[in-house]
C-alpha cells in the first residue's frame, strides 16, 4: 500500500519482512504642484492599494490558510482506529500553533471544539468539524497568524509486515569494549570501521549509558532478555488497550537495534516505548504528533528519538519533529522505502531531522531506500537481525530504512554518553564528519556518500554552525492623514553573529498581514511590512513562525527573539512655520505666482510627506481654487498659479495640512501671504 498520508513501517519492499510505501524622505529641492481638487473630496493621500505580495517585496498580506478537505476514506479509517469521530458527519483536523500563540488564539481553538467537539487526551490540537463545513467552521483559525497549519488527521497504514526466519539468541562475549557479534550481525560489524572489513567484532568504547532512546513505534516487549531491565516507563498514543506492549514486532526489533544487549549499537542505553502504531502497524498523524509533543515536554536529556516510520507529507508532523529538536533532543528518522526522493515524505523531509537511508552488507545502497538531499547519512538496513516480540529470547531478520535508522539512533546515544551537551545540530555534524566517505555504491541523485561510523570521538567535537534570528528591528511610519505602517527588519545569523544569505523567514502580524515572508540578502537581513493600519490601532505584534536556511540548520533555541510588539507612532502637532511668496514673468499676458510653505512638528523638526492645502483669496471672505503640494525632507513644498497681467497681486491662504502629524492651526506662524506681479 502506497497511499499518500499513510504511515509506513519502513521495512524494505525487497526484504523478507515486506512492507509497502516509503515513507520618507524625498528630494531636498522644494517641489511645485498645482491642483484644483478640494481636500474634502480628495482621497489620494489615504488610498491604500491592495498589497501585492511576493518573496522579493516582502509586503505582508492577509491570506487565510488553505484547507485540504479530509477524504471519506481517511474519515472511515480513523473511525476504525477509534479516534472519536463519526466518519459520515465529521472530520478531524490537526491545528498547529506557534509557540507564541496568545490567549485569543487558544480561545478561538477552544470555541471551535466547544461547538463541534474534538480534542482528546494528549491531543489538544485536534478539532472536530462537520463534513462540508470545514472552511467556514475553521475560518477564525485560518485567518490567525499564530496558526501555522491546518491539515486533516489521517490514518497511517502500512502493508502487513512478514517476519523472516526466527533465530535463537546467542550468548554475548565481551572483551573490554569489544563484542563478538559474528556474521549474522553484519550491521554492528560494519559500523565500527570506515573501510569494510568484517572481523566478527563490534568495537565501541561507549555503550550509551545514561542516555534515553525514545522509540516511536509499535511498542516494545519489555520482558525481552535483550533489554535487561533497561526499559523506561512509556506511553500509549494508540488507545486500543494494549498499552505500550508490542503486538506487531516492528517496535521490539527497532529497539533491539538501538540498545539490545546482543543486537544493539548502544547496549547501555535506556529505551522508552512511545506506542503510536497498533497491532497491524496502523496509527494516525495526530497520535504521532502527540507523542512528539510529549517528548518535547517531558523528554529527559541526554536523549535521542527514533522514528522508523513515514508516509505522505505532513506539515504538522514536520513541525512536531522540529519542536523536539528545538528542545535539544536529536530525532533520527527513516528515509523511506519507495526508491524515491525522501524530501517528498514526512518526517524524512524535515530539515532538523537526522534522516537515514539503508545499505547492504556489500556497501551498496539498498534497492528500496529513498534518497536525495534530505538524507543525511546511510547505515545498515538490509537483512538486520534483532529481537522479536513473540518471545523473550528469540530474534528475526528484517530489512528497511526502519532498520537503518536505529543503527544511527544507537550511535547518537553513544556520542551523547561521551558528549551529553551536544545540540542536535552538533550531533548531526559530528556523525557526518566522522562517517566513512565515498565507500557506497548505487548512489542516487543528491544523496551524500556517507556511511555510518559509530565510535564516539574522545576529543571535543567540532562546533556545528546553526542559523538563528539575531535581531528583529521595527520602524513605524505615519501615513499622510490617518493610519500607519510598521516595517520589521529581520537578521538571520550564525553563532558569531555573521549574517546568512538566502534564509527564508516566514511570520505574520496579528493585524496588518497574517502572512509575511522575506529572503535574506548577503548581509543576512530582509524586511517585512504591514498593510496600512488604522489610526485607532494602538499596536500590532509580529511573530516568526518558520525559518528555512540552505546553509546551516535552524536552531530555535538560539534565537535572540522571535516575536515583537510594535506600537503606533506618536502623531505630533504640526503647523506652518513659514510662507515665502515668489513671482516671475510667464509670457506677454500672464505671470507666475508661487508660495513655498514650510511645515514643522512640535519639536521644530521638518515634517516630510505633509500635504499642504491652500486657496486663493479673492476678498477676505471669498476664495477661488484649491492648491496642494507635498513637503520634502526639509519640510518644504511649493504651490502656485498662473495669473493674468491685469491682476497686480494674489493672496493665498493655507486651509489645512494633513500628513504624518496632527495639524494644529492655532500654532501656525503665518497662514496668508501675498505674491506681487513682477
Amino acid at each position: 500500500m502506497n497511499k499518500k498520508g499513510f504511515i509506513t513501517l519502513l521495512l524494505g519492499a525487497a526484504a523478507l519482512t515486506a512492507c509497502g510505501g516509503g515513507g520618507g524622505g524625498g528630494d531636498t529641492a522644494a517641489a511645485e504642484e498645482t491642483v484644483v481638487q478640494d481636500p474634502a473630496t480628495d482621497n489620494s493621500s489615504e488610498a491604500a492599494a491592495e498589497p501585492v505580495y511576493d518573496e522579493n517585496n516582502a509586503l505582508a498580506v492577509t491570506e487565510p490558510l488553505a484547507i485540504e478537505i479530509a477524504s471519506a476514506a481517511d474519515r472511515t479509517a480513523l473511525a476504525a482506529l477509534d479516534v472519536g469521530s463519526d466518519p459520515a458527519t465529521h472530520a478531524r483536523y490537526i491545528v498547529a500553533l506557534s509557540p507564541a500563540a496568545p490567549t485569543s488564539t487558544l480561545d478561538a481553538l477552544a470555541a471551535i471544539k466547544a461547538q463541534h467537539g474534538g480534542g482528546v487526551s494528549g491531543k489538544d490540537f485536534l478539532v472536530n468539524v462537520p463534513v462540508g463545513q470545514e472552511v467556514t467552521a475553521l475560518q477564525s483559525l485560518r485567518e490567525d497568524p499564530f496558526v501555522l497549519s491546518i491539515e486533516p488527521d489521517q490514518a497511517r497504514l502500512p502493508d502487513d509486515p512478514t517476519d523472516a526466519t526466527v533465530a535463537s539468541l546467542q550468548p554475548t562475549m565481551r572483551a573490554l569494549s569489544t563484542r563478538t557479534v559474528g556474521g549474522s550481525l553484519w550491521g554492528l560489524d560494519r559500523i565500527d570501521v570506515k573501510t569494510r572489513a568484517y572481523d566478527g567484532l563490534y568495537t565501541n568504547p561507549r555503550t550509551g549509558a545514561g542516555v534515553t532512546a525514545y522509540v516511536l513505534d509499535t511498542g516494545i516487549n519489555a520482558s525481552h532478555s535483550e533489554f535487561s531491565g533497561r526499559v523506561g516507563a512509556g506511553r500509549d498514543f494508540v488507545g486500543d488497550g494494549y498499552g505500550v506492549g508490542d503486538c506487531n514486532s516492528h517496535g521490539t526489533h527497532v529497539a533491539g537495534t538501538v540498545a539490545g544487549t546482543t543486537y544493539g549499537v548502544a547496549p547501555g542505553a535506556t529505551v522508552v516505548a512511545l506506542r503510536v502504531l497498533g497491532c497491524q502497524g496502523s496509527g494516525s498523524t495526530s497520535g504521532i504528533v502527540a507523542a512528539l509533543d510529549w517528548v518535547a515536554a517531558n523528554g529527559i536529556r541526554p536523549a535521542v528519538v527514533n522514528m522508523s516510520l513515514g508516509g505522505g507529507a505532513s506539515t504538522a508532523m514536520d513541525q512536531a519533529v522540529a519542536r523536539v529538536v528545538a528542545r535539544g533532543i536529536p530525532v533520527v528518522v527513516a528515509a523511506g522505502n519507495s526508491t524515491a526522493n525522501a524530501c517528498n515524505v514526512s518526517p524524512a523531509r524535515e530539515p532538523s531531522a537526522l534522516t537515514v537511508g539503508a545499505t547492504t552488507s556489500a556497501d551498496a545502497v539498498s534497492s528500496f531506500s529513498n534518497y536525495g538531499s534530505c538524507v543525511k547519512l546511510f547505515a545498515p538496513g538490509s537483512g538486520i537481525l534483532s529481537a522479536l516480540n513473540t518471545s523473550n529470547t528469540e530474534a528475526t531478520y528484517k530489512s528497511g530504512t526502519s532498520m537503518a535508522s536505529p543503527h544511527v539512533a544507537g550511535a547518537v546515544a553513544t556520542l551523547l554518553e561521551a558528549h551529553p551537551a551536544l545540540t542536535p545540530a552538533q550531533v548531526t555534524q559530528q556523525l557526518r564528519a566522522q562517517a566513512a566517505t565515498s565507500v557506497l555504491t548505487g548512489m542516487k541523485t543528491g544523496s551524500p556518500n556517507l556511511m555510518l561510523y559509530a565510535p564516539a570521538p574522545d576529543g571535543t567535537p567540532a562546533v556545528a554552525w546553526t542559523t538563528h534570528i539575531e535581531s528583529l528591528t521595527p520602524v513605524t511610519t505615519l501615513l499622510s492623514a490617518q493610519g500607519w505602517r510598521a516595517t520589521v527588519t529581520l537578521k538571520a545569523a550564525n553563532q558569531d553573529g555573521t549574517g546568512i544569505a538566502n534564509v527564508t523567514l516566514n511570520g505574520g502580524f496579528t493585524v496588518g498581514g497574517n502572512k509575511a515572508r522575506c529572503k535574506t540578502g548577503v548581509d543576512g537581513t530582509c524586511k517585512v511590512t504591514t498593510t496600512n493600519l488604522l489610526e485607532s490601532l494602538e499596536s500590532t505584534r509580529f511573530v516568526v513562525t518558520t525559518v528555512t536556511s540552505p546553509t546551516y540548520p535552524y536552531n530555535l533555541g538560539e534565537n535572540r527573539l522571535d516575536a515583537l510588539d510594535i506600537s503606533r507612532p506618536v502623531r505630533k502637532d504640526g503647523f506652518v512655520s513659514a510662507l515665502a511668496a515668489q513671482s516671475a514673468a510667464y509670457n506677454a499676458s500672464y505671470w507666475r505666482a508661487s508660495v513655498t510653505a514650510s511645515v514643522v512638528d512640535a519639536d521644530g523638526q521638518p515634517v516630510a510627506g505633509a500635504l499642504v492645502w491652500a486657496t486663493r483669496l479673492v476678498t477676505d471672505t471669498s476664495t477661488s481654487g484649491s492648491y496642494r503640494c507635498t513637503t520634502n525632507a526639509l519640510g518644504q513644498c511649493t504651490f502656485g498659479a498662473t495669473v493674468s497681467n491685469k491682476i497686480a497681486s494674489v493672496r493665498f491662504k493655507v486651509r489645512s495640512v494633513t500628513g504624518p502629524m496632527a495639524y494644529n492651526a492655532t500654532r501656525n506662524v503665518v497662514e496668508t501671504v501675498t505674491s506681487t506681479r513682477p
